[in-house]
């Protein structure tokens, strides 16, 4: 097994600062010879100057790239098309590569993750919990808010072309094996940003039809949504519960995917607040920690 060189990010001005906030946490938990690389698109003076102030400190552990590709617009979403240029850069590099969402956290080494058995697919990534959740909440007819659980499932099962949900995955944390993809012919579906431009969900619907034959599911310790906790309700199948304990508690990567962010965490919606009153616990320890690794982050900069 080849291990995995080179992670990774796409910032845009919306997410400069938490990208460099992961980037630092992944330098901290992987080798010295893994490349942390930055693709970004014209940013502020001031975001441009925090990325080399950071690429300069971190000397050639990482390289900064620039995308000359035009994107389509996207609608409807809370990110922005730049969320599109994944799709562009991971086909540039050669064996395989870490691709990571600017709104992770690494909390331990990535070495095993790096080096993870793709047992012959294009694609590694972890299952989606919030389409889990939709998925087995569809199924229980008995239960309050079925109807419009049934509904989201039975457009989202429509959009995409699937017949379930199950191994629906999230693409914020991604190990592609590009050599694969192309020996799968997958490249050239793979890089159309307009077809992906035009599903609800964007690039990680695209990935899900695409390569949807040809991803392996990891463990969800390796990107674990605030601590999957969509996957606590007694819907889910005790067995996936039971395989999502340490994702919740413990997680390698943590990802703070959706509008609610910890450097956002006064400007919640109310639903996010209430929902807190049963996972406060777990959500405000994630949160603590990316505050304590953007400190860290502005004080190696210091150095």
């Amino acid at each position: 097994m080849v291990d995995c060189k080179n992670i990774l990010y796409c910032l845009d001005n919306n997410f400069t600062e938490c990208t460099l906030t992961s980037a630092h946490s992944a330098m901290l938990h992987t080798a010295d010879d893994v490349t942390i690389n930055l693709l970004h698109d014209e940013l502020s003076r001031d975001n441009l100057s925090l990325v080399k102030s950071f690429a300069n400190t971190a000397g050639e552990r990482v390289q900064l790239h620039t995308l000359s590709d035009k994107l389509p617009s996207i609608s409807g979403s809370h990110i922005t098309n730049f969320a599109l240029a994944r799709l562009l850069a991971i086909p540039s590099f050669l064996g395989r590569v870490l691709y990571l969402d600017g709104d992770t956290l690494i909390r331990r080494d990535l070495t095993p993750l790096l080096r993870y058995d793709l047992h012959g697919a294009a694609v590694g990534a972890a299952l989606c919990p919030t389409h889990l959740s939709w998925w087995y909440k569809s199924r229980s007819t008995l239960r309050p808010g079925y109807k419009r659980n049934n509904a989201v499932t039975l457009q989202r099962l429509s959009q995409l072309g699937f017949s379930t949900l199950e191994h629906y995955v999230n693409s914020g944390v991604m190990l592609v094996d590009v050599d694969r993809l192309n020996v799968l012919k997958l490249t050239d579906d793979f890089r159309d940003t307009e077809k992906a431009a035009s599903y609800r969900w964007h690039d990680q619907d695209h990935i899900n039809v695409v390569c949807h034959d040809n991803i392996h599911i990891l463990d969800s310790t390796y990107n674990s949504i605030w601590g999957n906790l969509a996957l606590r309700n007694s819907v889910i199948p005790r067995a996936l519960r039971v395989s999502q304990r340490e994702a919740m508690t413990n997680p390698v990567v943590v990802h703070f995917a959706g509008k609610q962010k910890p450097w956002r965490h006064d400007k919640q919606r109310i639903g996010m607040k209430l929902r807190q009153l049963t996972t406060r616990r777990i959500e405000n320890k994630f949160t603590r920690e990316w505050l304590q690794a953007r400190d860290q982050l502005y004080a190696s900069l210091r150095e």
